[in-house]
């Protein structure tokens, strides 16, 4: 017969406890759907109290460990009390887990008596005190458990000197203590807290810490002592220890393509597999993959260990890929076709069928592929001037790089003026200014294209702009004409490129429309040579015999 050991849902799980009832627990993700902590509603305390009385003393025993011997206690009742011969006292050890919150008390007496001495009891009858009060055994015969607890104390220079609280009282009250000692699971010393008795005698006064919180999941030892080097009696009673666990059952990272470390869980708690993505881990076997119902994926390898079943809209990519390699911005809810995670609103969960999926993934291709076309912003360009970083300006005559071309008519400038110029590439308008400023730029208007670019066109002719800031433009919309406006000797438009970070660019390498622009001259020697071909062929039709057949 099977036992239900939760239901798992969108936003966590409910567990059942062995006493049948039920348990909240929710998962906290972050964008890509990875559970990087789990934690629950319950509250769970323990309480465990010595009073050192015939009444509780059965379970005095079972909580704590060095109950005996007990005595008469000065203020009533029954206690134990601690000197040099005999200075560790009862002490109480558990596990703990990161987050858990621990309080503590005692009640303290001592006589009002000089005597109690300056200087500690030898740290090595502290050490042997400890071993024999938590059960520490050496050699053969011992347990291991007991022959670890002997180590602790006994060959671990760390804890040897976390022992002594290195006080010293005065003659006229006890060096003794409520103290703990905090060890991570491989046993390591990682914290340690002495609270001492404080001058006041013949009075009961309550030492007492409160909300001690654990870093790291592992034991404590919980104990009282007397350090005075003297016969003296400090009495205790009451020892009370309470704690608090952590609401926080499990914390994970990741490396970007899903290999856990850093993890922690809670001891005791039911398995949480369903992790990176929010996808099940399949623990059979040890192999660690990942289920995302039509594949497994590895995130060792961060590859899956089969083909995709949509890997015909990807030919671009390896089969075998993970969310296009980049699995900080794309996730893969289903083993096939990558997600954008801005688009993924249910965590990992998605709804849509593969045609679907194939009609999106061609939409964004044929985006991106338009995107990546440029083209002149003026028809049949002649390039007058190229880029230049040491040209001399011929209107100043002083140097100043020329970072973009200039493009006229092919007819030369007279016939540049007013001919139109056109967006190179779709994008959005940026800023339209205005001839009155005094960078000798005259109109202008800055644009930025889908990929990023940015695009300049100056000395635009006056009245002739046809877009507005922030206006979404497709490549080859008129955005206005070519003009004289600034500093400039003829009509012509002054065309840059500079990429997204602001770098400046060849406008010939970034806008495949002007690649093979002609220059000037170029230009010329093109229409002269045009001009001998018209004439031969004129001169040649009007040849007798020659006729031209044209279809």
């Amino acid at each position: 017969m099977g036992f239900l050991f939760f239901i798992q849902h969108e936003e966590g799980r409910i567990i059942q406890e062995p006493n049948d009832s039920f348990t909240y627990q929710y998962h906290l993700k972050d964008h890509l759907g990875n559970t990087r902590s789990t934690f629950t509603t319950g509250e769970y305390t323990s309480g465990y109290l010595a009073t050192f009385e015939d009444a509780t003393y059965t379970q005095d025993t079972t909580d704590f460990f060095n109950v005996d011997p007990r005595v008469p206690y000065p203020v009533g009742g029954k206690a134990v009390r601690l000197n040099s011969a005999a200075p560790i006292g009862p002490g109480f050890a558990t596990a703990v887990s990161r987050g858990d919150t621990i309080s503590m008390s005692v009640k303290a007496y001592y006589e009002d008596i000089s005597g109690y001495g300056t200087s500690p009891v030898a740290v090595a009858n502290i050490a042997a005190a400890l071993t024999t009060a938590f059960g520490g055994v050496d050699g053969a015969g011992a347990s291991e458990g007991q022959q670890a607890i002997y180590d602790i104390f006994n060959n671990d220079p760390a804890v040897t000197s976390a022992l002594l609280s290195g006080n010293s009282n005065s003659d006229s009250y006890p060096s003794a203590y409520l103290n703990y000692l905090l060890f991570d699971s491989d046993n390591t010393i990682v914290d340690a807290g002495y609270f001492g008795v404080e001058e006041g005698a013949n009075l009961e006064q309550t030492i007492s810490v409160s909300d001690l919180i654990i870093d790291r999941a592992g034991f404590i030892y919980i104990y009282l002592s007397n350090e005075s080097n003297s016969s003296n009696y400090v009495f205790f009673d009451n020892l009370d220890v309470a704690i608090s666990e952590s609401p926080v059952l499990e914390t994970t990272d990741y490396y970007p393509f899903g290999l856990a470390f850093n993890s922690y869980t809670k001891p005791g708690t039911v398995d949480q597999n369903f992790k990176y993505n929010g996808k099940e881990l399949v623990a059979d076997l040890d192999l660690g993959w990942y289920d995302y119902q039509t594949r497994y994926y590895d995130p060792t390898l961060g590859k899956w260990h089969t083909v995709d079943l949509a890997a015909d809209l990807m030919r671009r990519h390896s089969p075998y890929n993970y969310a296009f390699d980049n699995p900080i911005r794309f996730i893969d809810p289903d083993g096939m076709i990558p997600e954008d995670d801005k688009k993924n609103k249910n965590n990992g969960n998605n709804s849509q069928t593969i045609h679907e999926k194939r009609v999106e993934l061609d939409s964004q291709n044929k985006k991106i592929a338009d995107d990546k076309v440029t083209i002149s912003p003026v028809k049949d360009p002649v390039i007058s001037s190229e880029q230049n970083p040491n040209r001399v300006h011929p209107v100043t005559g002083k140097a100043r790089p020329h970072k973009g071309i200039d493009i006229v008519d092919v007819d030369g400038s007279s016939a540049s003026e007013g001919k139109d110029i056109v967006a190179p590439a779709n994008g959005k308008i940026l800023v339209v200014k205005s001839k009155d400023d005094s960078d000798g730029a005259g109109n202008r208007v800055h644009m930025k294209d889908n990929r990023g670019n940015k695009h300049s066109f100056f000395h635009l002719q006056d009245n002739s702009t046809a877009v507005s800031n922030n206006q979404v433009v497709k490549r080859g919309e008129t955005i206005g004409k070519i003009g004289n406006t600034g500093t400039s000797t003829a009509s012509h438009l002054h065309y840059e490129v500079r990429d997204s970070n602001g770098a400046v660019l060849n406008p010939r390498d970034a806008n495949s429309g002007l690649k093979n622009a002609p220059t000037k001259t170029q230009a010329k020697q093109m229409q002269a040579v045009q001009r001998r071909q018209n004439a031969i062929e004129q001169k040649r039709m009007r040849t007798p015999g020659h006729s031209s057949i044209h279809f």
